[in-house]
């Protein structure tokens, strides 16, 4: 169950990662 967290953890920052890139 942790690692299934951590790995929605990872998940959810790439996507937002990915919203600030495409912004600039």
């Amino acid at each position: 169950d942790e690692i299934k967290k951590i790995i929605l953890k990872m998940d959810s920052e790439q996507e937002a990662l990915r919203k600030i890139v495409c912004d600039i």
